[in-house]
């Protein structure tokens, strides 16, 4: 049922967002019934060829659907400062990283991903933001919550590209500090 769900989703999305324009270009020219038939169809086309394209790679290995956004909290056994300068690092191991803000009094990093054909959907616009937020617990102790979100608002499937984001900058910390300790993801469960 899920994939259903989320085949209809894309389907309806797609085919509204191209088949509405069409229409309105088509009419110009050939007139009221013609011109709506015409981007009617053609917006169904495609529709159904990004919904087919699109709708696997939104469902994960248990038939669960893979939200856009996504989130995950992970506390640290490190001081403020050396948390910042870890998640800075893990936050370039993603794939084409385009810019990264640092603020280290707001205790916040943004990066921008760049797009990937490889692993977005046709739907997913140009490309993610990845967050990160710093809530010092104790001298010891640093919470660290990781977002990642596509660029565009309206973008309704990614190929799990942002739940990707979250699990490789997670992988990273692991990596560069082996003690991460209280991974909570958020929306999705792995």
């Amino acid at each position: 049922m899920t994939y259903l769900k989320v085949f209809f989703k894309i389907f309806l999305s797609a085919a509204i967002m191209f088949g509405l324009p069409v229409s309105i270009f088509f009419l110009l020219p050939y007139g009221y019934p013609r011109g709506i038939i015409a981007g009617g169809s053609a917006g169904i086309i495609f529709g159904l060829i990004v919904a087919f394209i699109s709708a696997p790679k939104q469902i994960d290995s248990n038939g669960k659907e893979i939200p856009v956004r996504h989130w995950a909290s992970v506390e640290l056994d490190l001081p403020y400062g050396k948390a910042f300068e870890k998640c800075s690092q893990a936050i370039r191991l993603l794939e084409k990283v385009n810019k990264v803000k640092e603020d280290k009094i707001k205790g916040e990093i943004k990066a921008d991903v760049g797009f990937s054909w490889m692993k977005g959907g046709l739907l997913s616009g140009v490309g993610d933001v990845v967050e990160i937020s710093f809530e010092k617990k104790d001298n010891q102790k640093t919470s660290v919550k990781i977002s990642s979100r596509p660029w565009l608002p309206t973008a309704i499937a990614d190929g799990g590209r942002n739940f990707h984001n979250v699990d490789q900058i997670i992988a990273g910390l692991k990596g560069i500090h082996p003690t991460v300790a209280k991974v909570l993801y958020g929306l999705y469960e792995k």
